[in-house]
């Protein structure tokens, strides 16, 4: 059954105080227990709320909640607490840590009223039966620092901070939650002061109770910034207001002297769940321990949004942008000492601050880390400054009135709102947006990539400032203008950008200076001039010669930028005449967006149709390669001169270069089964005939692609030989498959993957003929001539995708010589190992000339053939033969290298079964 009742207010349970005497070296100290506030036992019904799962966020926030510990193993509780660690103080006088996280629920919170649960679970904890969720559920993570000594919540203040500095040096905790309050005077010189200023300097911010004791002053613990001055950066004080927000709770203790530090949440917090010897119920919290850990909720969700903030920073944000409640002294101030800085607001608080003041320091200095893009979305007033560095982006979408100056050091500052102030862009720094600034010094970059800036009076660009101007967002000046350093032109995200002039810079108060030099950022465009009058900038806009866009120079980038710039001029005149968008005209803007000439190798790339063009050249290699691994194979399969059936399996690696193309890496793959008939005196002439399965992988790495060949040949084969040893070898064969290519279309803003397929077919011939010396049981030495014919033949293909191509058919053929010998050297009768080497030159090569086509516009054509790669190769290896001794049964196989390239390399096995 769930139930409300009214549980107590402070660690009062809670927490006493240190009391250390003000005589000279010391003194003793005295421990009190402030009363407990009575608990009411009319309990009343609470309904059950929905359960409203809150997604977990990037960042999570370490908070050490300072109280009576937590039961972990709570269902309101469960995968919230990381840490329950005891701190108590020795006979000596130390404070001694105890990990008690895997201890019972009773040891984890010593309180009878679970205080410290209570606590943790108003900041993270579960929705669970209709409590309600802990605003930082899935954001915080509690360390709970058990201080108290008792079940009533006795407890020492030197203890609590201790335990806050242990927390934090030994697990990271920089947020701390302190629900206890006591009364008194405490000693500047205690240990206390000496560890919250450690947890102030190592970035640390400490949330405190004001008290429950209707008070005009806070608790002593919070007025400690008032004693230490350096304490105020890291400290916050929580005071609560009434249910109907019409004041302060009547027994809440107003922020009295810690005023600038304080402000105030609910004094009244629930329903929340509380688990406790193995039963549980919904209550309603009292006090300003239920206040404080919503706004220690409220820090942890600003800096798990803000992780690149400091503390003191996160705390700014909390603090200014409290709802301020006016105690009757007026609203033409920043806080007042009942309410501080007023009524919490969350909300406001994850848009940043809402205020740069000089309370805080002369700037708000935002340093962020290169992966960070932050928004501060507030209306961001007060007579501090901002000062944004590191190489992340912050944003300003608020109407800002800060009279602090604005100065960007390093990194991107977007203004999408309005700035007032004067603001400067020094060297490493980038100013942009669609918004205002006031007057603008400009040594470092001013772009208006993000949309079109306005100046509220003077622009000054110094000799080491850079103005980037995107196309179509003029920079516009209300004041005067001095110009010097460069100009670039940026493209991206704009739509079609014609050639002619352009309105760079528009000045209401009249022009002085020139830029000193200008460019474009984009490969394919170019500034053909700058002009300039009274009033205005204008820079002539031409398109790039795309030849020269990318960073591959001739070769593929010579027909790929030839069908570029046809798609350019297409685009252009298109636009011009009817001033319509097309798809060409959109992939054109695309390309002009471009900012690398990387990228634009890329466009040049898809452009090229370079796979397709180089495939025939990198085929016919690989064909002509497997055709002399064939000539071995027919030598090894006759050598016996005996009729049989064999299967072989071979494996060959190629890599391919040539000027300007990309680099070839192929892998063949052939299986073949094939029987023949010796016959003739002894049987020394043989004829045969086989079938293949002939297998291709290519890769163009810098393309982006792959071509896979699947074909299936037939073959013939044959050898004479004379009686004096002479002999003459043929093969010839024939096959037909698919030819598969897959690569990625770059249009200059995204990839698009394409899947083409055509058929294929392939032709070889070999002959050779060739005298064996030596001839002797041990050796024999076999020098030989041959002549090989190998074409590739692919039929036209085109690709699906609007920014692809049309290829025509292609054929490309050569006539090869070869000239080598082959050793071999009888180990046992049955084993024989040998040697070979050849050379072949192709000295008649017929390369294809292979059109294409853009499927965005098929008059871009353009014509080029397949690329020469070397005519001549040199390889050698090794290899074997085994015939079983009934002569039935003949294994061979050989391995070969090229002597030019060590990354070609072939592997061949085989097996013949003899008749």
């Amino acid at each position: 059954m769930t139930h409300k009742i009214i549980l107590p207010t402070l660690l009062a349970i809670s927490v006493g105080s240190l009391m250390v005497g003000c005589g000279g070296g010391g003194g003793d100290s005295v421990k009190s227990n402030p009363t407990p506030t009575p608990i009411p036992t009319d309990p009343t019904p609470v309904d059950p709320k929905p359960t409203d799962p809150t997604p977990t966020p990037v960042n999570k926030v370490k908070v050490g909640v300072i109280d009576s510990g937590a039961d972990a193993s709570s269902k309101f509780l469960t995968g919230q607490v990381q840490k329950v660690v005891n701190y108590s103080e020795s006979a000596t006088g130390e404070i001694v840590a105890k990990d008690i996280t895997s201890a019972g629920s009773s040891e984890q919170d010593m309180s009878i009223r679970k205080h410290g649960s209570v606590v943790s679970t108003i900041i993270a904890g579960n929705e669970v039966e209709g409590s309600t969720k802990g605003a930082a559920n899935g954001i915080a993570e509690i360390y709970a620092g058990q201080v108290t000594i008792d079940a009533e919540g006795t407890g020492s203040t030197n203890v609590n901070f201790s335990a806050m500095a242990q927390l934090q040096e030994k697990y990271g905790v920089n947020v701390f939650n302190g629900s206890f309050a006591a009364e008194g005077y405490l000693d500047p010189r205690s240990s206390a002061f000496v560890d919250a200023q450690k947890v102030v300097d190592n970035g640390g911010v400490i949330i405190l109770s004001t008290g429950n004791k209707g008070s005009t002053d806070a608790s002593m613990e919070s007025y400690m910034p008032v004693t230490q001055e350096s304490l105020e950066k890291g400290f916050l004080a929580v005071t609560g207001m009434n249910e109907d927000k019409s004041g302060l709770h009547e027994q809440a203790n107003a922020c009295g002297k810690a005023a600038r530090w304080c402000l105030a949440a609910d004094y009244v917090n629930g329903p929340v769940g509380i688990e406790k010897d193995g039963t549980s119920g919904l209550y309603y919290f009292m006090g300003t321990s239920g206040a404080a850990p919503q706004v220690t909720a409220e820090i942890a969700q600003v800096w798990s949004k803000y992780s690149w903030m400091t503390a003191a920073q996160v705390r700014q944000a909390v603090l200014t942008t409290a709802t301020y409640v006016d105690d009757g002294t007026g609203t033409d101030q920043l806080f007042n000492e009942i309410y501080g800085w007023g009524y919490f607001n969350t909300e406001s608080a994850l848009k940043g601050p809402a205020l740069f003041s000089k309370i805080f320091g002369d700037n708000f200095e935002a340093t962020l880390g290169a992966d960070d893009i932050s928004t501060f979305g507030n209306n961001i007033s007060g007579d501090g400054g901002l000062i944004k560095d590191g190489a992340g982006t912050l944003i300003l979408s608020g109407q800002n009135t800060f009279t602090g100056e604005t100065t960007v050091d390093g990194g991107i500052l977007q203004v999408d709102g309005k700035v007032t102030s004067k603001t400067t862009v020094n060297n490493d720094g980038t100013l942009t947006g669609k918004g205002q600034v006031g007057s603008l010094t400009n040594n470092g970059t001013v772009s208006t990539a993000s949309g079109a800036l306005t100046v509220n009076g003077n622009y000054t660009q110094s000799a080491s400032g850079k103005y980037v101007y995107s196309l179509g967002n003029t920079l516009n000046v209300t004041g005067k203008a001095d110009l010097n350093g460069s100009l670039q032109v940026y493209a991206q995200d704009q739509n079609l950008i014609t050639t002619g002039d352009h309105t760079v810079l528009k000045v209401n108060g009249g022009l002085t200076g020139q830029f000193a030099d200008y460019s474009s950022i984009s490969p394919f465009l170019k500034i053909s001039a700058v002009s300039y009058d009274t009033n205005s900038v204008f820079a002539k806009i031409d398109y790039a010669d795309s030849k020269e866009a990318g960073t591959i120079k001739g070769g593929v980038s010579e027909v790929a930028g030839s069908l570029t710039n046809q798609l350019m001029s297409n685009a252009n005149n298109s636009m011009l005449e009817t001033g319509q968008a097309s798809k060409l005209t959109e992939y054109v803007a695309g390309l002009q967006s471009v900012t690398t000439n990387e990228a634009a190798q890329a466009v040049l790339n898809s452009n090229s149709g370079a796979l397709f063009v180089e495939a025939p050249s990198v085929l016919l290699r690989n064909e002509s390669v497997i055709n002399n691994q064939i000539a071995r194979r027919t030598h090894a399969v006759t050598s016996h001169a005996k009729s049989g059936a064999w299967g072989t399996a071979s494996y060959t690696e190629n890599r391919l270069e040539a000027d300007g193309w990309n680099a070839v890496d192929s892998k063949t793959y052939v299986t073949t089964l094939g029987a023949d008939y010796a016959f003739g005196n002894d049987e020394k002439n043989v004829i045969g005939g086989y079938v293949s399965n002939y297998i291709s992988k290519s890769d163009f790495n810098e393309l982006d692609g792959k071509n896979d060949v699947d074909l299936i040949t037939l073959g013939l084969y044959g050898k004479w030989t004379a009686d004096t040893g002479l002999y003459t070898a043929a093969n010839v064969h024939y096959g037909k498959g698919d030819n598969k290519f897959k690569r990625n279309i770059f249009d200059g803003e995204n990839s698009h993957q394409s899947n083409v397929e055509a058929d294929m077919t392939n032709l070889g011939a070999y002959g050779e003929i060739a005298y064996p010396f030596g001839r002797t049981y041990l050796w024999s030495l076999t020098p030989y001539l041959g002549l090989s014919y190998n074409s590739i033949d692919m039929d036209d293909l085109k690709e699906s995708n609007e920014y692809g191509l049309s290829i025509s058919d292609s054929k490309t053929e050569e006539l090869k010589g070869h000239i080598g010998f082959r050793f071999n050297y009888q180990v046992t009768h049955d084993f024989t190992v040998n040697a070979f080497a050849e050379y072949a030159n192709a000295f008649n090569r017929n390369l294809a000339d292979v059109v294409i086509k853009s499927n965005l516009d098929e008059s871009a054509t353009v014509t080029y053939k397949s690329p020469e790669f070397s005519k001549d190769y040199t390889f050698y290896g090794v290899g074997f033969d085994y015939i079983t001794p009934n002569q039935q049964w003949n294994v061979f196989g050989d391995i070969a290298g090229e002597a030019d390239n060590s990354k070609n390399y072939q592997l061949q096995l085989g097996l013949k079964y003899h008749f």
